[in-house]
């Protein structure tokens, strides 16, 4: 805030503010501060640019005035502000105060910021690398489009519902320029009631503006209908935006765009980038938001009478039969004001919906499940309801060992579920309590309903993992699920590069996208560190001949495949999280351990380490598959009673032992050689550099 200054005679103290660097655009300008006359008159301010003069609001909120002036109550609604458009620089540029038919200059000369350059560094980067990608796809070239819209086949009518409590004239006028602004012209403004003549004022004598004596949405006769907030705003090409892609593509029922957070003078602070449309994500989280264009017809199919809500009335759309899918325009279309604490008595409040009522509307679409907060404000999780307790069968890699298995005991219902391990081609039972551990070699020889499939060495689980991977996996129409498979830091695991930035399409380095992995969700493909699958699908894939150690990557693939292929979703959910035994970019696997980035220079000694590392690769590799043959053989010695089998049997299994200790031999020589002490020491030494960085 500027230092105070004090007008002619000492009757006037006013400042001016230094505007934010982000506008809605740079063809405006803005100027605003504080006004407060010592006389007790009335004044009215106005800004002369050049040969225009632009009446200014006044009484705005200024808590910080107030402060700086130890609460005086004169200084509480001393703000002023008005916005206009930018002339050419010599146009001058002056404040004045107006009292009983005289004028006062309060500031002349005035240097208006230039907002050309709308992406000052102190804006966020990816925000503002954002807007300077999607803005010059936005804004037309004036001079085209009459032609562009006379080419258009499909030129539809939007009617746009606005509500008007009680509010300041600047909000009211910001909200209803927006609309008479527009570059696309076949529009109605349908107002509800308003006691206020000031308000009535700034419809101005436009005749598509109406003033309803009843509900908006009986009054509107558009092809379309849109809700606008009269606290926010329309980008001036947003009609034209939602034209175009109807003209585009396939009929559509609804279409949907991004958004941008302003503040209460209109400074662009953050974008809200909404995902495509997932139905299964849309139950836990009103993403649509704002920007909606929803056809007429069937918005009155699905409300009637009733009121028209953000999230409820596009559930209700969707839930018909044969609905077609929303369009996604992802270019910011409508402005919206939140938070400015100086300002809070103007701005909207909470708008989430209770979970009570989403649990009421599931029900009337036939889900059945119960809606408890999610894991961000404004976001629901269902928890799914099944009419069995479902069993489940855990199914873990042999070669990850025992902790595995004490890792599952301590988080599963042993009532319920039962953990087996991979050897060869079947499956044994892990549980000390036990009787004597035999292999299953068919699906039929495991009980349970769902089977989760853990592919790497686990460190803890979240609560209820189980739970809700089964009741996802039981539903009607999931083909398989999977979680969030985390490292140690913390960071997102995925199987085809380890940790990645990227999740189900989502890039993380967005933050304002993090939203959309911390819902239920459908998604395009698994990943294979864990996911789950009901019986029914893993048997049309061929039952437990379909899976080994080896093969999970390949199963989380067809169970994709099969999932398309039957209209099935794939799912993955916030609530199962698994911690793996990696730490950071390196697997505690000793042979993923030693693996090192390319060197551009070639080095002998780092070269015949790589050898000798490839070699030891090789030789765990053909060590694990030995040690799942030998478990298989011994079950099946167990139960031929043909002696001179069994003795045959016995001699295969003597020639694999010894080939075993011949591996384990030369697996020891590498080990005592100079370059794998190289390895341990540059093992360490990437051990010390990572740690410091």
């Amino acid at each position: 805030m500027a230092s105070s200054s004090t007008g002619p005679a000492s009757k006037i103290h006013f400042s001016l503010d230094t505007p934010s660097a982000i506008p809605l655009n740079s063809r405006e300008s803005y100027l605003r501060g504080w006004f407060v006359p010592d006389d007790g008159q009335s004044y009215n301010l106005w800004l002369i640019a050049g040969e225009t003069r632009i009446p200014v609001f006044t009484n705005l909120p200024r808590l910080d005035v107030l402060r700086h002036h130890k609460n005086n109550p004169a200084f509480a609604d001393s703000g002023f502000l008005v916005r206009f458009n930018r002339r050419a620089p010599q146009a001058s540029i002056k404040l004045i105060a107006e009292a009983n038919g005289r004028e006062t200059i309060l500031a002349d000369d005035i240097d208006t910021p230039d907002f050309g350059k709308v992406y000052e560094p102190g804006a966020d980067s990816s925000y503002r690398s954002w807007l300077a990608a999607v803005e010059p796809s936005l804004f037309w070239p004036e001079p085209e489009i009459p032609t562009r819209l006379a080419a258009l086949s499909c030129r539809p009518l939007f009617s746009i519902l606005l509500e008007l409590p009680e509010s300041h004239p600047y909000l009211v006028s910001r909200c209803i320029q927006s609309v008479v602004e527009q570059h696309y012209d076949n529009w109605q403004l349908c107002v509800e009631p308003h006691s206020s003549e000031s308000i009535a004022k700034l419809a101005g004598a436009d005749t598509r503006i109406q003033w309803t004596s009843d509900r908006a949405l009986m009054a509107a006769k558009g092809d379309f209908v849109l809700r606008l907030d009269y606290r926010d705003e329309f980008h001036p090409f947003a009609l034209l935006e939602l034209v175009r892609v109807l003209n585009e593509a396939e009929a559509t029922d609804l279409i949907y765009a991004d958004e941008d957070e302003i503040d209460f003078y209109g400074n662009r602070v953050r974008a809200f980038r909404k995902p495509e449309f997932d139905p299964e994500a849309f139950l836990s989280w009103n993403f649509l938001e704002h920007m909606v264009a929803v056809r007429r017809t069937a918005l009155l199919n699905a409300v009637g009478d009733g009121e028209v809500e953000s999230w409820d009335t596009p559930l209700r759309i969707l839930a018909v039969p044969g609905s077609p899918k929303p369009r996604h325009i992802p270019k910011p279309l409508y402005y919206f004001r939140r938070g400015n604490p100086a300002l809070l008595p103007l701005l909207r409040e909470s708008r989430e919906v209770a979970p009570e009522r989403v649990s009421d509307h599931l029900a009337k679409i036939g889900i059945n499940a119960a809606a408890g907060p999610g894991l961000f404000p404004g976001s629901f999780r269902l928890i799914r309801k099944t009419q069995i307790q479902p069993q489940i069968a855990v199914i873990v890699r042999a070669e990850d060992g025992a902790l595995q298995y004490a890792v599952l005991a301590a988080n599963i219902d042993r009532q319920r579920a039962r953990v087996y391990e991979l050897l060869g081609s079947g499956a044994q039972l892990l549980d000390s309590v036990a009787p004597p551990r035999t292999i299953a070699r068919s699906l039929e020889e495991i009980p349970g309903d769902v089977f989760i499939f853990i592919n790497g060495p686990l460190e803890a689980l979240s609560h209820a993992f189980f739970e809700e991977l089964a009741a996802q996996a039981m539903r009607e129409d999931c083909g398989a699920v999977a979680g969030i498979a985390l490292d140690r830091t913390g960071r997102i695991l995925h199987s085809a590069s380890k940790i990645v930035n990227t999740f189900a399409g989502i890039d993380f380095r967005k933050s304002d996208l993090l939203r959309d992995i911390l819902v239920v969700r459908s998604v395009e493909a698994l990943s294979s560190e864990f996911f789950a699958v009901k019986r029914a699908r893993l048997e049309a894939l061929g039952g437990l001949a379909a899976v080994s150690s080896v093969r999970m990557p390949g199963l989380a693939r067809r169970l994709t495949d099969l999932s398309r292929s039957g209209n099935f979703r794939v799912l993955v959910t916030p609530y199962a999280v698994a911690t793996f035994d990696i730490d950071g970019d390196w697997k505690m696997d000793v042979m993923d351990n030693l693996v090192l980035p390319a060197n551009p220079e070639p080095d002998p000694a780092v070269a015949e380490r790589n050898l000798a590392v490839a070699q030891l690769r090789e030789i765990a590799a053909e060590a694990n598959r030995m040690r799942r043959e030998m478990a298989a053989m011994q079950e099946t010695i167990s139960r031929l009673e043909v002696a001179p089998r069994v003795a045959d049997l016995e001699r295969q299994v003597q020639k694999l032992t010894a080939a075993l200790e011949a591996e384990r031999s030369a697996c020891a020589q590498i080990k005592s050689s100079r370059s794998w002490r190289l390895a341990q020491h540059l093992r360490a030494c990437f051990q010390i550099v990572r740690g410091k960085s």
